[in-house]
């Protein structure tokens, strides 16, 4: 198998894509497009080619389209952070199949499948998780506090003990270390996991999964969202933070509950990603119809689904158009001079 992708990719999935996604049976050769023209001929002919690519940057985008106008090989996409949902392209026609991360309906080609997000490198836990209900903390969070997550902490801050690290954003230069955050999460039962930036999927659920934590996540709208890249996964779900903590104290009431629920998040997260590896074998050597994991069902389901469908219309397209927003501004207000005006 050949791997190109460009020496400016980030590395944050590299871990990730390479323990869980390629198979582990591949013999892998790693290369950027212009190295790719001066591999073996006889090992191009014989081998699987997989591009890896973002659309981060205009140079990353101009190197991977020149190089595959320049080929004339069968080839698979994986395609990452394509957070707004705008990376469908030309090159999708082409694709024997296409794996990307964040989930798109709109994508009609059978051939394309959402995987999650993942972990960033150095998240991947190699040792067994110990289940025990008597955690350190009863929740934890590392990030970015915008919009809807404001919310989230002022539902959960009196929930004690707790541990909580606020950054600058994605990255920052007051970000924890991996190192540092890992022995957190060994000792957290609950962990938050508020939307990304833009995209409800975020690194946070599969980190928090790698170390026995219980993932809290919102519904989209009325939707899901994570039925799409999980399947029938067994997060809490809350429609809103205020519920969060109603949630967390039931469980902590029932301790028998609580140890339960732990082990079926445990269980559940390595029947998941063995289950996966199991369907991008499959994928890899061409058996598609073997395909078994019930998020690729959800993906591919056919017929009209009006509540998904109008969901990523509205979050990804009209709510970013400039009639829209003062429009929304405009209701707003009229909204306040009515309940000034009753009060």
């Amino acid at each position: 198998m050949i791997i190109v992708t460009s020496d400016l990719q980030n590395k944050f999935e590299d871990e990730y894509i390479l323990n869980l996604i390629i198979p582990s049976s591949s013999n892998v050769v790693k290369v950027n497009p212009k190295k790719f023209f001066e591999i073996d001929k006889n090992l191009v002919k014989n081998s699987k080619i997989i591009i890896i690519y973002t659309p981060s940057s205009k140079e990353i985008n101009k190197e991977i389209d020149s190089f595959l106008n320049e080929i004339n090989l069968p080839y698979a996409l994986i395609h990452l952070s394509d957070e707004n949902l705008e990376g469908e392209n030309e090159h999708y026609k082409n694709a024997d199949f296409i794996l990307r991360s964040y989930f798109d309906p709109r994508i009609k080609k059978r051939e394309n499948f959402t995987i999650p997000l993942g972990f960033q490198s150095g998240y991947l836990n190699k040792k067994d998780v110990k289940i025990k209900h008597e955690r350190k903390y009863l929740w934890s969070f590392f990030g970015q506090i915008y919009s809807t997550r404001t919310n989230m902490i002022n539902n959960l801050k009196s929930i004690n003990p707790h541990y909580l690290h606020i950054t600058e954003g994605f990255m920052s230069s007051n970000a924890l270390s991996t190192k540092n955050i890992i022995p957190i999460y060994e000792e957290t039962i609950f962990a938050p996991c508020p939307f990304g930036f833009i995209n409800p999927d975020s690194f946070r659920i599969m980190e928090v999964l790698e170390f026995g934590c219980i993932p809290i996540v919102q519904k989209f709208n009325k939707l899901d969202y994570y039925k799409y890249i999980f399947g029938d996964h067994p997060f809490i779900i809350v429609k809103n933070w205020k519920e969060a903590p109603d949630i967390i104290n039931y469980y902590l009431s029932n301790p028998q509950l609580l140890k339960e629920k732990q082990i079926e998040v445990s269980r559940w997260y390595e029947d998941f990603k063995y289950q996966l590896e199991q369907d991008m074998n499959n994928l890899f050597e061409g058996n598609i119809d073997l395909i078994a994991s019930k998020q690729f069902m959800y993906q591919n389901q056919k017929g009209l689904n009006y509540i998904r469908n109008f969901t990523f219309f509205y979050w990804f397209k009209l709510r970013k158009q400039s009639w829209f927003i003062i429009v929304s501004k405009l209701m707003y207000k009229v909204k306040q001079l009515i309940k000034r005006a009753f009060e």
